[in-house]
């Protein structure tokens, strides 16, 4: 199951595999074939093991470990931990050892341990169809534009369909005098 989060989205499933079969997982999706950098960051919150509370804030350049589907952890597909700030790190999914070896509804599992720190689960990641480049998403969004959003042209030849709050362009028509599309151009910016 999905959510819209505002910036992504999440959903959870169950690992009874692993023997886990009352607590849920939260995890984020990512698209079967994704390069861009920013969408394979996975994040930590590492925190002291002498004091629980406070942020690790020396562990940049360690290795985090991922698992598959459940199976053995191994460091092979996840780069070294940056430090943000804080205690938060993140680490990029290599794209070429992870994604491309993984089915889609695949669950890759992150986490961290070091003697300096807690045991720290890191982001999940449930890799997903990519519909020729959209999202679910990208598409709710537009769906949404189309059946509720506030429009603009009505009787011309060039017809905008607006975010339901009329904030955003999400798609744009042009049409011949018989109302016959000649051009679409969608938009998912928010900006």
């Amino acid at each position: 199951m999905a959510t819209d989060v505002g910036g992504g989205e999440i959903g959870t499933d169950l690992l009874p595999s692993q023997g886990i079969d009352t607590m849920a997982i939260l995890y984020r999706e990512i698209k079967e074939s994704e390069v861009d950098a920013d969408n394979l960051k996975v994040y930590f919150d590492l925190r002291q093991a002498a004091d629980i509370a406070a942020p690790a804030t020396s562990e940049g350049g360690n290795q985090p470990q991922v698992s598959v589907n459940g199976g053995a952890w191994t460091n092979t597909g996840i780069g070294t931990l940056t430090h943000v700030g804080n205690g938060l790190y993140y680490a990029s999914l290599s794209a070429a050892s992870v994604l491309q070896n993984s089915n889609i509804g695949d669950i890759i599992h992150t986490r961290y341990k070091s003697v300096n720190t807690i045991e720290a689960r890191g982001t999940s990641i449930k890799v997903v169809e990519n519909m020729d480049g959209y999202t679910v998403e990208k598409i709710l969004k537009t769906l949404l534009s189309f059946a509720a959003g506030v429009t603009a042209g009505g009787g011309s030849n060039s017809i905008t369909f607006k975010s339901p709050d009329g904030d955003f362009d999400r798609i744009s028509m042009s049409t011949d005098n018989n109302g016959n599309r000649t051009s679409v151009t969608l938009s998912h910016a928010e900006a």
